[in-house]
Formats: C-alpha cells, structure tokens, sequence
C-alpha cells in the first residue's frame, strides 16, 4: 500500500501509512529509495543461498551476478541527514539457521540463481557481483554467502540501482569469509546518498567469517 502525505497549516507534513503518523518539519522532505530487504529485528545477517551450487576449481577465481531483493525505504531529508522512517516491502522474509543451535547465526533466506552479467534494472531488484577467490588447493562448491545485511551500500548508474561487490575467499588454509570494502559492483557507480549517513562503520571492510562450511 502507498503511504499519503498530507500538508499542515503548521508547514509541516504529515506522513500517513499503516499505524504510522510521523511529522515531517518544515525545512525536511521525504525521499524513496530502494533498500535490502531483510528486518533487523529477526537477524543482522543475510544469506544468498546459491541455486545450483557453483563449482570452484583449485586456485582460480570466479565473478557471478545475483539480483537480491529490493524493499522501498522512506527516508525524511533534512538537507545533511537521511533518517529512515517507513519500509514498503515488497518480498515475503524467510529465516534459516546457519551451523547450530548453540553457537550458529540466524540469517534472512534468499535463494537465487546467478548469471555471468547484470540483470535489466528493476524497482525491486539489486544487480550484485560476487567475486569468489578459491585458493585452496582442492575444488570447493559454495552454496551459500552470508554477509551483515546493514553493511551492503547500495549505488546507482545510468542503467539502475547496483549493489556493492561482494568477496567470497577461502584461504589456502580452508579459511572462509565474505568481505564488503565500498566497491560498487560495477566502476563508475555512485553511492546512493543515504548510504553516507550510516557514519564511520564503512571507513574500513566489513568481514564476516563463515566457520560452519560452504
């Protein structure tokens, strides 16, 4: 369901969905834009789960496009700051259990194929390249990637909104992480602008340490 707006006397704007009334003031305004869709509330984790599985020989390298689900979020602009108010969502949440009940994590399920090219934009998709880095010495197959899903930054080009590249390594010592570093997933695409209101967190990479298997 769109959300309404309605004008004050005040100058203000009133912000009308669901439940929600919020006040929007006067000097603020109300921007759209697309967001991973996941709910913090259940997990900070996402997990693309791979369909089929891909096969990666001994050390070699891999690059693979996903299109990951796009929420739409409401996000009030006060000319410095974007501050997230309302989410449509556009995608029905499933949760999964990555490793065990004791001392795994619990992510936000997505399965997906996957192309060697980016997709044709879309409203509720995000185009991802993942670069997968094999250097062990055995053929390894990876059916899923797990990432914090609030570290993904989104970014736009002329073709649509991209999301940030994803690194998938398995060290020579079978060591597995998923490391994001502000790399749009194509060169030339620019951060969407509320992404630069999350603060420091993104001045260094965000890794994530998949100790339970591919």
């Amino acid at each position: 369901m769109k959300y309404q707006t309605k004008k004050l006397k005040s100058g203000e704007t009133l912000y009308l969905n669901r439940n929600i009334k919020i006040k929007i003031p006067k000097d603020s305004s109300i921007k759209e834009y697309p967001v991973l869709s996941f709910d913090k509330n259940v997990t900070e984790y996402f997990g693309i789960v791979l369909d089929p599985s891909i096969a990666v020989e001994p050390r070699s390298s891999t690059s693979i496009f996903v299109d990951l689900p796009a929420d739409m979020g409401i996000y009030i602009y006060n000319k410095k700051y974007y501050t997230i108010i309302d989410k449509i969502e556009n995608f029905k949440k499933q949760f999964a259990l990555y490793g065990n009940a004791f001392d795994g994590m619990v992510y936000r399920y997505f399965k997906t194929g996957y192309n060697k090219m980016r997709s044709k934009p879309h409203k509720t998709k995000i185009p991802t390249n993942i670069i997968i880095n094999n250097n062990s010495n055995t053929w390894k197959i990876i059916s899923k990637i797990i990432f914090r899903a609030e570290s993904l930054d989104l970014f736009s080009d002329k073709k649509g909104i991209i999301g940030e590249k994803i690194f998938f390594n398995i060290s020579d010592k079978e060591f597995i992480t998923t490391k994001l570093n502000n790399v749009p997933s194509e060169s030339g695409a620019k951060i969407i602008p509320y992404n630069l209101s999350k603060g420091i967190r993104k001045i260094k990479a965000d890794v994530i340490e998949m100790r339970y298997g591919l």
